[in-house]
């Protein structure tokens, strides 16, 4: 079967199990997966269903999916050891994460191996974090570098200037324990994925382990790929710990 008739095939299939769980109509069903894909399925729900019953069924199937995945996931080892691994890495763990914005940190060991991935919800447009959490958890860890991510459930693609400074102090508080921020994964609307390292934003000293593409990403203003030495001092000892937005 070609790769053609084989997707035809699987849309097919899913819809009509869709359809077998949730009461939604096959036809509805394969339609709305024909024009958005298999991606937009749940975030996309709120076209598709059109009762609560079947909003908690399809959420259910998503839930089993998702346990599903990590379980299997947990078996194996996951390795960020370049912008492109940390891209993948963090589309995959926001599938069913895109009804609000969420915080996550990736803490690595010498290898570039996950240790464990910690994640925070925010709220619609934003998504708070401690800076002095972030280090803690990694010194708790014994981690050797993290990677940063949050998504943005609206598609847009422009960062805030809340996006930069938050960045920059979790990588002047983790450079002063000797630990590297590899990166920073901005996670748009499930499906795409840009990256603080492949832009040019400087992160702080470098994880030569970790290798970064070359990409140039249009959504970045010239002045924030300007680095930022002196923001890396480790001299200024007493640093206010306030909460930040992203």
């Amino acid at each position: 079967m070609g790769q053609d008739n084989q997707y035809e095939a699987d849309i097919k299939r899913l819809a009509e199990l869709v359809s077998k769980y949730t009461t939604i109509p096959k036809t509805r069903v394969a339609a709305f997966l024909e024009e958005n894909g298999a991606s937009r399925l749940f975030p996309g729900s709120y076209s598709l269903v059109k009762t609560d019953a079947q909003n908690q069924k399809l959420a259910s199937l998503f839930e089993f999916m998702r346990l599903y995945v990590n379980l299997y996931d947990s078996e194996k080892n996951h390795v960020i050891n370049s912008s492109q691994s940390a891209r993948e890495y963090f589309i995959n763990f926001y599938t069913d994460k895109q009804d609000r914005e969420y915080f996550s940190a990736a803490y690595l060991d010498a290898s570039c191996n996950v240790i464990k991935t910690k994640v925070t919800a925010g709220c619609l447009d934003e998504a708070p974090i401690y800076p002095r959490d972030v280090l803690r958890d990694a010194l708790f860890a014994n981690a050797r570098s993290v990677v940063l991510s949050h998504n943005h459930p609206g598609r847009t693609e422009r960062l805030s200037a809340a996006d930069l400074e938050a960045t920059r102090e979790i990588a002047k508080r983790l450079n002063a324990a000797d630990i590297s921020l590899d990166d920073h994964i901005v996670v748009i609307g499930g499906t795409k994925a840009i990256s603080f390292a492949e832009a040019g934003i400087n992160l702080g000293y470098s994880n030569h382990l970790y290798k970064v593409n070359e990409r140039y990403e249009p959504w970045l203003e010239p002045e924030m790929r300007q680095p930022h030495d002196s923001y890396y001092g480790i001299d200024d000892e007493n640093i206010e710990d306030e909460e930040m937005e992203w």
